[in-house]
């Protein structure tokens, strides 16, 4: 079932950040360039009171849009349908 919150007025974006393992809530977020290669996040713009690990599932980071949190950071079950930010390493 797809969150209420999927609608006209809103969309996010992902990122590549997830969290280290499947341990909602105690786990530190990762960044997840490539396979097999975590990096740590050392920039965060989290929304107020997120992360939140709602229903033990919320482990990606989305960048959220104007509409729904002010364009900053909320984790989200990573199945919900967004589309993603891409980076392109141009050196």
């Amino acid at each position: 079932m797809v969150p209420p919150i999927f609608g006209r007025e809103y969309q996010g974006y992902w990122t590549s950040g997830q969290r280290r393992t499947a341990n909602c809530g105690s786990e530190p977020f990762v960044w997840k360039n490539y396979p097999g290669v975590d990096l740590p996040v050392g920039y965060t713009n989290w929304a107020v009171d997120r992360p939140d690990c709602v229903d033990s599932n919320e482990m990606c980071i989305q960048l959220t849009t104007p509409r729904y949190l002010d364009e900053r950071w909320d984790d989200a079950n990573c199945r919900w349908p967004l589309c993603a930010m891409c980076e392109l390493d141009l050196m």
